[in-house]
């Protein structure tokens, strides 16, 4: 079985490893803190989309390509609704989740979830090209649905960052600008490489 471990590779394994480690570090620093918790959660989403990204693009097997593609979008899937759960707790441990948003928010996740591994019901096939990125066969019902789900969840949790940022004061209002700065950006990039490009049928 040969695996590719380009450079690339190297990298986002070792930005993996990074993201979880500082993850781990901030929720064994207060187990019981439920921002702590939560952002424990986004961590180990966008490491576990790391990992199947890892997997993707090393494994050189049709089958093993096929779950991990199917694996990379079931754990980029997770990203966006655990945002949304940090950023609606963050900075107030103490915020109570409405009914609301503990039962109807994870709806769309757990409708995509089941299609992203469900054969065909989110990714067809993937077509290995020798010295080039796998191209991934989509349902394109499904991936359309999943564009605005990303798009609609990431869009309403920095709606909510900038509405609590409205109505607080300074510490937290610096807070809430380090969340917005250290994530906004590689957001932006990441909507723009791994969702927007992907339509038009760019994967390199």
């Amino acid at each position: 079985m040969n695996f590719q471990l380009d450079a690339i590779n190297i990298l986002i394994l070792f930005v993996m490893l990074i993201n979880s480690t500082y993850g781990l570090i901030i929720y064994s620093r207060n187990r019981g803190d439920k921002i702590n918790f939560s952002f424990f959660v986004l961590t180990i989403s966008i490491s576990l989309w790391g990992l199947t990204m890892f997997g993707y693009r090393g494994f050189s097997e049709h089958g093993l390509v096929l779950l991990m593609a199917r694996l990379l979008y079931f754990s980029a899937i997770t990203i966006p609704t655990a945002f949304i759960y940090f950023v609606l707790i963050f900075p107030d441990p103490k915020t109570e989740i409405t009914p609301r948003q503990k039962y109807i928010v994870p709806i769309p996740l757990i409708i995509l979830c089941i299609l992203s591994l469900y054969p065909d019901g989110f990714i067809h096939d993937v077509i290995l090209n020798t010295g080039k990125e796998t191209f991934i066969v989509f349902n394109q019902y499904a991936h359309v649905l999943f564009g605005i789900y990303v798009v609609s969840y990431f869009s309403w949790a920095y709606w909510i960052v900038y509405d609590k940022y409205t109505k607080v004061g300074e510490p937290i209002k610096t807070q809430l600008a380090y969340v917005f700065v250290g994530t906004f950006g590689s957001t932006m990039i990441t909507l723009i490489t791994n969702l927007g490009l992907l339509y038009f049928g760019y994967f390199n």
